[in-house]
């Protein structure tokens, strides 16, 4: 049996209207509970989650924000920059510990933590 003990969790989605980016976060928090060391990486139109000060009530949603600031104390966060810049996405308008990345530095955190990688 291999025991992993750190999960990279790849979001690829917007938050609202999949279920994917919540399926993720609950994943990475799920993975917090187990003990294990959690890497999110925010990529392509996963970096709408990354949006600071959103209104999901006014959809009906809840708050993927809320989620993010739950696992930022023990998790390490990623947004991909080529992403953002895409997206005309500032980053200033990046939830505060979110760390933008670079290309290069995208690559290395996927060889560096692939240990065991997830994507939604």
């Amino acid at each position: 049996m291999v025991k992993i003990n750190t999960v990279l969790l790849i979001i690829t989605k917007a938050p609202y209207g999949f279920e994917d980016c919540f399926s993720g976060l609950y994943v990475a928090v799920a993975c917090l509970n187990s003990g294990l060391r959690c890497i999110l990486l925010f990529m392509g139109d996963g970096v709408y989650a990354t949006i600071s000060n959103q209104s999901p009530e006014k959809i009906s949603m809840p708050s993927v924000e809320d989620l993010i600031y739950t696992l930022l104390p023990e998790s390490e966060l990623y947004v991909h920059k080529k992403s953002l810049a895409e997206r005309k996405i500032p980053e200033t308008r990046i939830i505060k510990g979110i760390t933008p990345i670079e290309e290069d530095e995208l690559v290395k955190i996927i060889l560096k933590h692939g240990e065991a990688v997830i994507i939604f």
